[in-house]
């Protein structure tokens, strides 16, 4: 009982001095709000609301009010200056400084048409009209132009609002609404509802007491979302501050903005079916084949992400990249980017999975005894000529669209060949072209094809044999096709390239019997020193043995042949727990005995390493 006997000394007391404090009187030079808060006299109908009732920038208040030739003229009556006119912020409490047609570059309806005489109702003059049709914001045509006459004549309303009656000029005697229409001069306070929006009714204008009614819930427009506006159920504009029964709105945001929240509402009876939208800056997701991204669920981005990434991401969101695995991976850890004033706070770098055997898989026994896997090299192609696809050589994918391979391949007569004479397929495994059992084939014509300027073939002994082919099609990363690893450190190299190292070559060319392989076979080389080399080989042969070649195989019945040449001799070395294959080698020329290939000689590589600039200078 004290409890309450305290609060109701308390409710009394806060009573009471609400009472004293509205019956204070405000100085000569102050306005008296309808709360009785006292306001400085100038803020009466200035365009901004000092009352927190609004009762200083009312209709019936300002509606008299002669603004000033440097000043703008709000649609209820309030003087603002001119310069705040379509300034993309709301000066005037009806935001009509930012709704005349002025702002929206509308000409064509900028004034309402030629006066006429209807019941006493008399309408502003203007342009001349006959010939102009009066359209409103869903479409409808009005049978006469006609609008801001006080009476709706769209079924939208769109011809009664402030967007198309604010600059609408009201000759006297002319009654001005409101919202800027104009009604019959004895409009005000005859008990008729002249104005669409009942501004010639309003209790304060008519200083009446009007009978207690339950108003109607209705739908209000609500103002338009910063950086975005909204439509009104499939009309092309909308306006806030309409009322409506029922309506439905279609949100949609500037570019360079997303919408966060649902793009269509609704609202029947007041009652609007979700919360309002916004539009915030977004970053758009880079994409690539080598990389994926993942974000969370829940608001919370905390939590583990579960659920593949829109492709625009929301200011302020956070997203997990990730590498696709096992074709790509990241030297280093991948961090979470964010997406902070429309850009990204940190990027992705997913490598190529570069020099990684394939998995073993199909084994096939060759004549040899040898075992070739499919996607055994994975780097290896094959380069074929002509309208009937002849297996012609063979390359080595360095890049997604960037091949190396022989230059000879591509020379005929003492000049290059065009590059719309020759394909090139990756991941093959047979010979023939269109084998039924190829799988996973990509193929690609080959948009150009450079060679070293001194490149001359046979006239110079093939030196600088090696050759850069650009691709129209880029290859897509898989297991079955993936680039070998190229490096140009010279201690690296000098590594690799030593006596005993053995390095891996691939190829479909002619046997010792004279007959192509069908399959592909992969064979295992040696490196050979350059005095055991010119040891070996035979004398006719030792002039193509230029300064840029190094050698490398055995002389028990494996080497290589015609069609094998532009294959690439790579070199493993082991890196973070396992072996990756580094290109060193191409295939370039091979000793003939007679008209066959001889299984029993040394094969001659053009060394990477010494084009170094070349092959720098294109990738």
């Amino acid at each position: 009982p004290n409890g309450a006997t305290e609060r109701n000394r308390v409710v009394s007391t806060c009573v009471l001095a609400q009472r004293r404090y509205r019956k204070k009187p405000c100085r000569k030079d102050e306005f008296r709000c309808k709360n009785g808060v006292c306001v400085p006299l100038t803020s009466q109908c200035d365009g901004k609301a000092d009352c927190r009732d609004g009762s200083d920038e009312t209709f019936p208040l300002c509606r008299n009010n002669t603004c000033e030739i440097d000043q703008f003229r709000c649609t209820y009556g309030a003087c603002i200056k001119l310069s705040l006119r379509c300034d993309d912020k709301q000066d005037c409490v009806d935001n009509s400084d930012e709704l005349v047609p002025l702002c929206r570059n509308d000409f064509t309806d900028f004034h309402i048409c030629e006066e006429r005489i209807i019941e006493e109702r008399q309408y502003s003059p203007a342009v001349e009209c006959r010939s102009l049709r009066q359209t409103c914001d869903d479409g409808q045509v009005l049978k006469e132009p006609i609008r801001c006459d006080g009476h709706v004549d769209c079924k939208d309303g769109s011809d009664e609002t402030v967007a198309r009656c604010a600059e609408a000029e009201c000759v006297p005697p002319l009654f001005r609404c409101a919202y800027g229409g104009c009604a019959h001069p004895r409009a005000a306070c005859d008990g008729v509802r002249d104005c669409a929006d009942g501004s010639d009714e309003m209790q304060d204008l008519c200083d009446r007491i009007l009978p207690p009614t339950t108003p109607k819930p209705i739908c209000v427009l609500p103002a338009y979302p910063e950086n975005g506006r909204y439509t009104l159920g499939g009309l092309t504009t909308g306006a806030p501050g309409q009322m409506f029964p029922s309506v439905v709105l279609k949100y949609s945001c500037n570019p360079q903005y997303v919408i966060v929240g649902s793009n269509t509402l609704f609202c029947y009876r007041g009652q609007w079916s979700q919360d309002f939208p916004e539009c915030l800056r977004y970053c758009k997701l880079p994409k690539h084949d080598s990389f994926e991204y993942r974000c969370s669920s829940s608001v919370d981005d905390t939590l583990e992400p579960t659920i593949d990434c829109p492709e625009q991401i929301p200011d302020g969101t956070t997203v997990y990249p990730r590498c696709r695995q096992p074709v790509y991976y990241s030297p280093a850890d991948l961090l979470p980017m964010r997406c902070e004033n429309g850009t990204w706070d940190r990027t992705v770098t997913c490598v190529p999975d570069c020099g990684r055997l394939g998995d073993p898989a199909d084994p096939l026994l060759l004549g040899s005894g040898r075992e070739a896997r499919r996607n055994e090299l994975p780097w290896h192609v094959a380069i074929y000529k002509g309208s009937k696809h002849e297996q012609w050589c063979s390359g080595t994918i360095v890049k997604n669209n960037i091949v190396i391979s022989a230059a000879h391949c591509f020379w005929s007569r003492g000049e290059l060949l065009s590059p719309a004479n020759f394909v090139v397929a990756a991941s093959k495994l047979y010979r023939s072209w269109g084998h039924p059992n190829d799988t996973n084939v990509q193929i690609s014509d080959i948009r150009e094809i450079r060679v070293p300027d001194r490149f001359q073939g046979s006239a110079t002994n093939y030196q600088d044999d090696i050759a850069l082919l650009t691709l129209v099609s880029n290859l897509v990363y898989t297991q079955h096709v993936k680039p070998v690893c190229i490096n140009f450190d010279y201690e690296f190299d000098s590594r690799q390239l030593k006596v005993f190292s053995v390095g891996k070559v691939a190829g479909w060319g002619v046997t010792e019997q004279g007959q192509f392989s069908e399959v592909l076979r992969v064979t295992d080389m040696p490196y050979v020193s350059v005095p055991d080399c010119m040891t070996d080989i035979p004398e006719k042969y030792k002039a193509y043995m230029t300064g840029d070649k190094f050698c490398a195989g055995y002389k028990n019945g494996i080497a290589l042949c015609l069609r094998d040449s532009g294959g690439g001799l790579t070199f493993p070395a082991r890196e973070r727990g396992s072996y990756r294959y580094y290109l060193r080698g191409v295939a370039s020329t091979a000793f003939h005995a007679n008209t066959y290939c001889s299984n029993n000689t040394i094969t001659s590589f053009t060394h990477v390493l010494t084009h170094q600039l070349f092959v720098q200078e294109y990738l």
